[in-house]
Parts: structure tokens; C-alpha cells; sequence
């Protein structure tokens, strides 16, 4: 039988495979995925993405809420948008409280401390989201930072989390 699969540095699994396939991190997931389909002997097709159709009232709503916030698409300050949950079916792969309130953390500091464009410092916000089942992560994170971030979690559709990722810089 042949088994293909991502030939992935550490992983037990990489003796198993008749057809390892090099995980590119410089693709998107779905053409990573396409390598592995076309190491099996599927025709290679253009894999052509299609952007995330978010309606008027989506991005009017979005425009409201982050503004809101202090946040709009012409700030100059940096947005960065933190999601620390993952799938029910991946919880050991989730990271641990303590690391991304270390990330975090370290991103504010360098943020409102090192952080120049064009010899100014740049303000940043960092916020979190997410949906339902990452506000108890949240809270957990917020007990070890040294900021008072910004929490979008649960406060948008899926659809509208698409429109509020065209604000992070």
C-alpha cells in the first residue's frame, strides 16, 4: 500500500510513509495539501483561491464596532489580532496559557517601545479573538499580561472576522 503524508522533521510518523511530501510553509494550505494529492498521481491544477465574500452591512458593521474601539482602516497605529484556541479535535496542539500571554506581551512591549517607521514610534493594539470557546482561554491569558488588550472574541460572525482582519497590520 502506499501512504502519503507531510514528511515533517520530528514527527514518528515520517518512517511510515512510502510518499513523504515536504511540507512548504510558504504555501497556502490548501496548495500544501495539492502537493500531496499530486504525489499520489492526482493532475496538478492552478489552484485559484477565492476571497471571502463579506457583504455591505458586514463591513458597515465591522467599521462601527471597531471604531468603537478607537480602531478604523486609516489609523496609523499596528493591529495585531491574537486567535490562542484551536479545533475540539487538535486540544494537544492548543499552546499553553503562559506562551501567548509571553507572545503577547512581548509583541505590546515591542510595539510601544522599539517599533519605528520612518524614526517614529508606532503605536500598536494588540487584541484577541475568536469564537465562544476561546473567551475561558482569554480570561486564563489576561491574568499574565502586563496590558489591557483589546477583546474581539465572540463579537463578530465568521464572515465579519474576515472584515476585521483587513485591519491588522
Amino acid at each position: 500500500p502506499q501512504r502519503a503524508g507531510f514528511a515533517l522533521p520530528g514527527q514518528g510518523r515520517n518512517r511510515l510513509l512510502t510518499i513523504p511530501v515536504q511540507y512548504d510553509t510558504s504555501k497556502h494550505e490548501v496548495e500544501t495539501f495539492m502537493d500531496v494529492a499530486t504525489a499520489i498521481g492526482v493532475k496538478k491544477e492552478k489552484v485559484q483561491l477565492e476571497p471571502i465574500p463579506i457583504s455591505k452591512e458586514d463591513k458597515q458593521t465591522v467599521a462601527q464596532k471597531m471604531a468603537k474601539m478607537g480602531i478604523s482602516h486609516e489609523d496609523t497605529k499596528q493591529l495585531i489580532l491574537i486567535q490562542p484556541g484551536s479545533s475540539g479535535i487538535a486540544l494537544s496542539r492548543r499552546w499553553g496559557v503562559e506562551k501567548w500571554a509571553k507572545l503577547a506581551n512581548t509583541l505590546n512591549s515591542k510595539l510601544h517601545n522599539e517599533v519605528k517607521v520612518e524614526s517614529e514610534k508606532v503605536q500598536g493594539i494588540i487584541a484577541f479573538c475568536g469564537g465562544p470557546d476561546e473567551l475561558p482561554i482569554f480570561k486564563e491569558i489576561k491574568k499574565y499580561l502586563d496590558f489591557e488588550p483589546v477583546n474581539l472574541i465572540n463579537k463578530f460572525t465568521l464572515k465579519q472576522v474576515a472584515e476585521v482582519i483587513t485591519y491588522a497590520r
